[in-house]
């Protein structure tokens, strides 16, 4: 049986779509590097003038790969709760690296049914 043939009119959106996953993936590794550093005090502690900490702005990146490409792009049935995200806080480190890597997954398994769906 042959392979499908690609639409031309696909592959740009194919290549475009394949280079924001790897951009995405590439500061999920990077978000991961600059937090494993840190304590648990540095991570959740907030600086005079700055409103949040940086675990805080790590769950709110996560909720929007999570909100983006799970609910909005895959139809996953993932339910963002956005309040939740500036208002939980103390969550351990290995826990806020898990949730970047499983915002990560969810990115790469979204590029995966999406280069299905372009290749015609």
């Amino acid at each position: 049986m042959n392979a499908p043939k690609e639409n031309a009119s696909t592959i740009p959106e194919r290549l475009a779509f394949q280079l924001a996953i790897k951009e995405i993936a590439r500061y999920a590794d990077l978000f991961i590097e600059v937090i494993e550093p840190l304590t648990e005090e540095q991570l959740w502690g907030k600086i005079d003038g700055i409103p949040n900490a940086i675990g805080t702005l790590v769950r709110h990146l996560t909720g929007n790969l999570n909100h983006y490409f799970g609910a909005g792009v895959l139809e996953n049935g993932y339910v963002r709760d956005r309040d939740r995200e500036f208002i939980e806080g103390d969550i351990p480190k290995g826990k806020m690296g898990l949730f970047v890597q499983t915002a990560k997954k969810v990115g790469f398994r979204q590029s995966c049914a999406q280069i299905a769906v372009l290749v015609v």
